[in-house]
């Protein structure tokens, strides 16, 4: 995914860019919507906020290239996907 700056008329004038933002639109905001739904079933109750920072945090993990997700930092994960690659890297395949 690409950060770059598109002008408003760029967006209005081409179909592609419109329906791929209103894609993303929509499918957070039903993403989000079934987050909240989850968490009620499970009597867990949550704000649309709430839920909005979660779906936003895991798109952030989702598009971050491995070792390099500051939302991760500080919860063990950068030392366990370390763990999990050098485990990987040193187990020999079984035939």
């Amino acid at each position: 995914m690409s950060n770059k700056l598109v002008s408003l008329k760029e967006i209005l004038s081409s179909p592609a860019l419109r329906r791929k933002i209103m894609m993303r639109a929509m499918r957070r905001e039903i993403m989000v919507r079934a987050i909240v739904a989850t968490q009620a079933r499970e009597g867990i109750v949550t704000t649309l906020a709430q839920a909005e920072a979660a779906y936003d945090k895991v798109q952030l993990q989702l598009t971050a290239k491995p070792f390099d997700t500051p939302a991760c930092e500080g919860d063990g994960f950068t030392e366990r996907q370390a763990t999990i690659t050098s485990e990987a890297a040193n187990e020999k395949p079984s035939i």
